[in-house]
Formats: structure tokens, sequence, C-alpha cells
């Protein structure tokens, strides 16, 4: 079977591993290898040391791509012997011929266990079906442009498994390189759980959703993607910031301080608001202003999740403008790729004008 994809489609070397003429072993160098530890890396499998920090392949098939070739095997339920032949290199190909970008899901490592820590008593937990279920949430998200743009930008591949406490909001940890979520409603008739009713309605099996909403999702990815370029915006404490500046009857009374606690939340709540504003980009930015826009207090109290004044002017005020500056400085292209869309709020979009 011929390869197609741009990537490797022109090197005869690969279209002999095709036919197994020879395949792929440890130990053999060349461009042919770089190209499948480069493909490797575009599907989000991990090379630090083959492939170093200017993103340049050493062709070398050491320990490192034999691991990560096993990795990739596994995923797709072939063989796992770490030997690239016919069945692998179609694979990787079929994947990067799919309008040349990787499907979304390669990004994420996703573990159906242990069962999550709210699962109710006698209910049976479905790991596959989980499975599925978080690769169709990804790929319905897929079609907005600042998801893809997150996604673009996460180095390696985000571990997913659900949650281990009765914790009912997706949530990164990053000391434990987990994205968790937890199960948190029920319906029944559905295959995912089977078990007791639940709730006065249920008469046979129930339904636990496993997503809460895409937006929370968008967050803690955010959360995910920056730990996965080594980014230290978690440690920046931001104070809390006057949006819109309205002056009582003293000088220096202020109202309506929005409290992003840290760098990190900052950039998350700013993204996460941005991709619902495209979303709904049919509807004027006012109204999403009042439906839940995260940019009120995300999980920082007092005000949490209540509408935003004045959302077509959040990226004039002035420390909010600053901070905007600053993901620009230190995040260009991922700044870039979120600021190129038509989304009615888009902070880092208009900051630039």
């Amino acid at each position: 079977m011929a390869l197609v994809s741009q990537c490797l489609c022109g090197n005869a070397r690969l279209q002999a591993v095709a036919l197994n003429n020879p395949a792929m072993f440890v130990g053999e160098t060349g461009f042919a290898v770089a190209l499948v530890q480069k493909s490797l890396v575009d599907l989000g499998y991990k090379l630090p040391i083959s492939v170093g920090a200017e993103g340049l392949p050493d062709g070398i098939f050491g320990n490192e791509t034999f691991t990560q070739v096993k990795a990739f095997q596994e995923w797709a339920g072939l063989k796992i012997d770490g030997i690239v032949g016919r069945l692998t290199i179609t694979g990787i190909d079929a994947i990067l011929a799919k309008d040349e970008r990787p499907s979304p899901w390669l990004k994420f490592k996703i573990e159906g266990l242990p069962a999550p820590g709210n699962l109710p008593e006698g209910v049976k937990w479905e790991a596959d079906q989980y499975r599925a279920d978080v690769r169709s949430v990804i790929l319905r998200m897929n079609s907005n442009s600042v998801f893809r743009a997150i996604l673009d930008h996460i180095l390696g591949r985000i571990r997913v498994r659900p949650g281990k406490s009765a914790k009912t909001e997706p949530y990164w940890s990053g000391l434990e390189e987990y994205l968790f979520y937890t199960p948190y409603l029920f319906w029944p008739g559905s295959p995912l759980y089977e078990g007791p009713p639940s709730g006065p309605k249920s008469t046979e099996r129930s339904r636990m959703i496993v997503w809460s909403d895409d937006m929370t999702f968008c967050h803690e990815l955010v959360h995910a993607m920056l730990f996965s370029r080594g980014s230290t915006a978690r440690d920046t404490n931001v104070p809390g910031i006057v949006h819109p500046i309205k002056i009582i009857s003293k000088p220096h009374i202020f109202l309506d301080k929005l409290f992003f606690g840290n760098f990190g939340d900052f950039i998350a709540i700013v993204v996460a608001n941005t991709f619902l504003s495209l979303q709904r980009r049919g509807r004027p930015i006012e109204a999403i202003a009042r439906n839940r826009l995260l940019l009120v207090m995300d999980h920082h109290a007092p005000n949490q999740h209540r509408p935003l004044r004045s959302p077509e002017t959040f990226h004039e005020t002035p420390e909010i403008r600053d901070l905007l500056l600053k993901v620009w400085a230190e995040l260009d292209t991922f700044a870039r790729a979120v600021a190129e869309n038509s989304a009615p709020f888009n902070p880092l979009r208009d900051v630039r004008k």
C-alpha cells in the first residue's frame, strides 16, 4: 500500500517499509527514521531526546523512538513490538493524510480506569464507553478554532481519566499530570453505566454524563497546555482588578473587582471565554457576557459567575491590557492562533488593534 501523506509519501525507504521490504528496526539511522520521529511528534508523542528544542529529529532509531512507536501501536490496536512495519507506517500515514491534520484525540491518552470516585454504589463502570464518549466530545469541540489552537500548542499528550473525588467539574492536576473528569449526572436507559436506577423516574439503567460543559474543559485544557510547555504562569499572582472603573462617593472606592488569582488562570479564563464567544458568535457580546461568562471570577470568590460588565471594553482596562500583552510576549504563537477568529469577545485580538 503506497503512502500518501505529504510528510511520508516522497521517501523511498518509507515506501519500502509500507511493503515490509524491509521493516524498520531499532538501530536504523537516516532521514527515513527522522521522518518517522517527526510524524510521532506531530501526533503528540514526546521525543525530548531524539527531537531537540529546535524540533530537529536526530534520525536515530533508539530506545526513545522504540518506546513511542509501541505507544502508537497500543493506541492503534496493533501488535506492540516497536517495529515500524507495514501496518504501523500506514497507520501513521493515514492519520497524517486526513486533511494533513492529526485527529484531535491523538493529543490525549484517555484512560477509563480507575472508576470515578463519585460512582454510586452498585453501578457498573464501563471504561470503554467512557473513552468513546470522551473522544466524541473532543471531536465535536474540534470544530472550534480556539479549541484547535489549544491542541496545537500542547507538547506531547495530555492524560485524561475519571476524577478521583466527588468533584463534579473537570480539573487539571499538575502534580499528578492528569486532566480529571468526574461524571456527575445520571440518565436512565443508557448502556454507559449499568446498575440500580437513579432518580424517581428511573426504571432500568442509569447514565452518567461524562462532561460538565465544553467551556470548563477548555479552561482546564489551557492549564494542561501551559504545563506541557513548562510555563510558570500559575506562580504569578494577579491582584484584584477593577473593571470597569466606577467611583462611588469617595475617591479610591471601587466596585466590580475581578479576581483572577494568578496569571495562569487569567490566560485560561480569557481563552475559555473566547471559545464560548466563538461558539455563540451570532449573539451580541452583551448577551454572551450575561450567560455565565467565566471572566467573572472563575473559581475565585466572592462574585463568582456574575455577568461581566462592559465586556466590549475589557481589553482596555490598563491592568488587563498589560496582562494580555504579557500573554503575547510569553506565548506569541498561541496568542496569535487564538486571536485569528471572529469571536465577538476576543481580548487577545482586540488588544493588538
